[in-house]
């Protein structure tokens, strides 16, 4: 099996469900209204070429260990087929990468270049700030959310409001507001939101409540 044949299909549909949280075999099986031979036979594979981990846990029901698995660590498979340069990657992914790969999924592609530039104005300070969420207001302006626990710090570091450039002297402004953990009750526009930077996944936890 090449690695192609990892991302599509049914092992697709499981990579996807335990990229949102850990799954037994039984729970996997009952999910897609099939054999647990079947969803076993999927996660070997899977484990086989490291994607996907298993633990142990105990099953209070019948006193015996039960598996459950998540991914291993984050992953891309990128595909390149340009003039001069076709290319197939796959590769373990730092925050970087996680950061850049959901702007650019963000389906306006105009908008990839400024958040970008976005990114690097504010890297220094990531190490302070738990979240980031992006909601474009409309074709000159994008809402930027900053979670972070160092509140009043962050907000004397990074401008709450940035004029951004492109090469061709289009520009974009970023109004940014700060929030700590105990605002984000108040925080109901995340529905509209992508998320681009949540290492600890605070966001999106959040962003999921609604949906219960």
């Amino acid at each position: 099996m090449n690695i192609e044949e990892v991302f599509s299909n049914s092992k697709w549909d499981i990579i996807k469900d335990l990229s949102e949280k850990k799954f037994s075999p039984l729970q996997l099986a009952h999910k897609y209204n099939t054999t647990i031979g079947n969803v076993g036979h999927q996660l070997r594979l899977l484990e086989a070429y490291g994607l996907v981990k298993k633990e142990k846990i105990i099953n209070r029901d019948k006193g015996k260990p039960r598996s459950l698995f998540s991914l291993a660590y984050d992953c891309g498979y990128i595909v390149s087929a340009t003039s001069g340069f076709a290319e197939k990657k796959f590769l373990k992914l730092s925050d970087y990468h996680n950061t850049i790969l959901k702007m650019w999924f963000i389906e306006d592609t105009r908008l990839h270049y400024y958040l970008e530039k976005f990114y690097w104005k504010i890297e220094e300070h990531l190490r302070d700030i738990k979240g980031i969420a992006v909601k474009v207001a409309d074709s000159s302006s994008i809402e930027i959310t900053i979670l972070t626990n160092l509140k009043k710090d962050i907000m004397k570091k990074i401008n709450p409001k940035m004029l951004i450039k492109n090469m061709e002297s289009d520009e974009i402004t970023f109004n940014i507001k700060f929030l700590n953990e105990d605002d984000l009750k108040r925080f109901d526009s995340i529905r509209e939101c992508y998320i681009i930077y949540d290492p600890n996944e605070v966001l999106s936890c959040y962003k999921k409540s609604f949906k219960l």
